[in-house]
């Protein structure tokens, strides 16, 4: 069994502005970025000793001030960030806390496989995800990221260091996972992850005329599809009222893609810098002038219509009877002073007042006013494709352009 680096130089530090993923919400705080499980303890027993408060950090990926410390010491875990060990055997990863996504997904893909739960974007470090225990568009599937975690070691607030699994200190792993870092500092991660036959996925895209129909084609779908996501249009009512766009995507069987080991490669998943000529960093400039009622309304009509063109020519039309409570539920989420222009099921809750992304960043670009409905069915990536609201890549065959039954996607779309 691999471990994490257990001595180093000390942790570096510095006094900076630490920001939430929303960047609406931040503060001025000492942080400091351990490399060793060492270095964790160190900075444990200091603050111990001075009587202060330790906040946990990775990429600051989280929504709100929750990678946020502004009464004591950040500890940013990103330096933190080798890959231990990878089983090509059986799929099993071991790695350091600060590993990220998008490390992970680069460095298995090549060996056939992928990261089966992954966020809506390829940011997050691997403890992070285990703390807020993160779902996917595929969590009807194969559960949380926690439920994908088969072993981690976590450095108590005493220093003392564990190793939990489902038969040893028991307790404190499925605490730990989904506690926020309140019991402990992960330092190393065990995951499995998923076998595949090539790095395309089978996407297709389907409009609904309401929320009962997009829950009834959930129902209907949910033991073929691998990842399945809804988008609602917030300006409908009466019968209309949770009308969407839903997206699902299938893994490819082995021997469906004649090219495996072309798309299979890091090189085929990276996704382009910019969006329709426009790097994304800057695409926020033009959604501040479609980030009106008028603009949405329009936006969110030339959704509706894609999703007619790629699916069945049409509505979806199948029934579900959609409970009177949470029809209520969202009747109030779309009144006017709560609404939300573009609400995904599953989606996210809202990422501040309009992206600041500063030039050359390449993070997504939040989509204005987007946040979770209540209720729904947990599914949401194996990375941005189906939570991403930009348009979708339209090379190799795939998207709107594509046959809606049978268009392939890559994988980091996702």
């Amino acid at each position: 069994m691999s471990r994490s680096r257990s001595s180093s130089p000390a942790a570096s530090h510095s006094y900076e502005y630490v920001e939430g993923w929303g960047m609406n919400t931040g503060a001025h705080g000492r942080v400091l970025r351990p490399r060793s499980v060492e270095a964790i303890r160190e900075a444990l027993s200091e603050a111990s000793s001075a009587g202060r408060t330790v906040g946990l950090r990775g990429t600051g990926c989280s929504y709100g001030d929750a990678s946020i410390n502004s009464q004591g010491l950040s500890l940013d875990l990103t330096h933190m960030n080798q890959i231990l060990g990878f089983d090509a055997s059986t799929g099993i990863a071991d790695l350091e806390a600060g590993v990220t996504i998008e490390q992970l997904w680069k460095h298995i893909l090549p060996q056939g496989y992928w990261p089966k739960v992954v966020s809506g974007t390829m940011f997050p470090t691997v403890a992070g995800a285990a703390a807020m225990n993160i779902h996917g568009k595929n969590n009807f599937r194969v559960g949380t990221f926690g439920d994908n975690v088969l072993e981690f070691d976590l450095v108590l607030p005493s220093g003392e260091l564990r190793t939990c699994n489902r038969e040893q200190n028991t307790d404190l792993f499925h605490a730990a996972i989904g506690g926020l870092g309140m019991l402990g500092c992960f330092s190393r991660l065990q995951l499995q992850t998923k076998r595949i036959h090539s790095g395309k996925v089978r996407v297709r895209g389907e409009s609904v005329r309401n929320l009962a129909a997009m829950m009834a084609y959930f129902e209907a779908e949910k033991g073929r599809a691998d990842y399945l996501v809804g988008w609602v249009d917030c300006f409908a009512r009466g019968d209309g009222l949770g009308r969407g766009l839903i997206h699902d995507a299938e893994y490819l069987a082995e021997g469906e893609d004649p090219e495996p080991e072309e798309t299979m490669q890091v090189a085929y998943q990276e996704l382009p810098g910019s969006i329709l000529g426009f790097p994304k960093g800057e695409v926020w400039r033009f959604l501040r002038l479609i980030n009106t009622p008028f603009g949405m309304r329009l936006l969110n009509a030339l959704k509706q219509q894609a999703g007619r063109v790629e699916g069945h020519q049409g509505w979806y039309e199948r029934r579900l009877q959609l409970p009177a409570r949470l029809r209520a539920q969202l009747e109030v989420c779309l009144r006017p002073q709560a609404r939300s222009w573009a609400d995904p099921i599953p989606g996210v809750p809202p990422r501040g007042r309009g992206p600041r992304h500063p030039p050359g960043d390449s993070r997504p670009v939040p989509a204005p006013g987007a946040r979770a409905l209540p209720g729904g069915l947990q599914a949401s990536p194996a990375r941005p494709l189906l939570d991403d609201p930009r348009p979708r890549r339209l090379e190799h065959g795939h998207g709107l352009q594509g046959d809606a039954l049978g268009s392939h996607g890559p994988l980091a779309d996702l």
